[in-house]
């Protein structure tokens, strides 16, 4: 049996389905940014003159999200296809194959935002996941936030081999309770059987 490899899976399907794949997340992509702006305003998240981190960025729709509100966005993802898009956009871009047990690129710099949506779901070893969820309090910088939106359904078997559903506490742990200074803030429904975005804050050093 074939071992699985993220890159090459998502290398080929974006260079396969290139544009035909939009219209696919057009829908989670709506009701995951309703999420994302109800716990910021809930929360007081001000975004504008901020640096933000897209992981997984794909087709870049959360990163024109951004780039609206006034920030600049810089993107990594596990594929050239993407990236090479990116980049012709404009975009800071670093590769990342979460695959492997590394941290995320731009090891030297941090993000007032770090946002990670329908991304954590594609790590499918347990300890990798572990450590990608260590790497986003690495990339925040104090006061600034993580975003988190996934499809939480542990206790349905799905044979796909590039998705592994996890429940809400895995990820609350794995972010929050190994990083004594990253609080859970809050989490919103978004999209329909089992979507959530979670937000987090990584307060400041002398915040007790």
């Amino acid at each position: 049996m074939t071992q699985f490899s993220p890159v090459k899976f998502w290398s080929d399907r974006w260079e396969q389905e290139q544009e035909k794949y939009v219209p696919c997340a057009l829908s989670m992509y709506k009701y995951n940014l309703r999420a994302i702006n109800t716990l910021f305003l809930k929360h007081k998240v001000i975004l504008k003159n901020r640096k933000v981190l897209d992981i997984g960025c794909g087709k870049g729709l959360y990163s024109e999200f951004y780039e609206r509100k006034g920030n600049t966005v810089v993107c990594c993802d596990v594929s050239t296809w993407v990236l090479e898009r990116m980049l012709r956009r404009g975009r800071e871009v670093g590769w990342w194959d979460f695959s492997l047990e590394r941290g995320f690129p731009f090891v030297d710099q941090q993000y007032y935002l770090v946002h990670c949506v329908q991304t954590l779901v594609h790590v499918i070893d347990d300890e990798k996941f572990k450590i990608a969820c260590a790497n986003l309090g690495e990339r925040v910088e104090e006061g600034g936030y993580i975003v988190v939106g996934d499809r939480f359904l542990p206790d349905r078997k799905i044979e796909k081999s590039h998705i592994k559903y996890r429940n809400v506490i895995d990820y609350i742990t794995y972010i929050a309770n190994e990083n004594m200074r990253i609080r859970f803030l809050g989490i919103e429904f978004s999209f329909p059987l089992g979507g959530k975005v979670l937000l987090f804050k990584k307060i400041l050093m002398n915040s007790g």
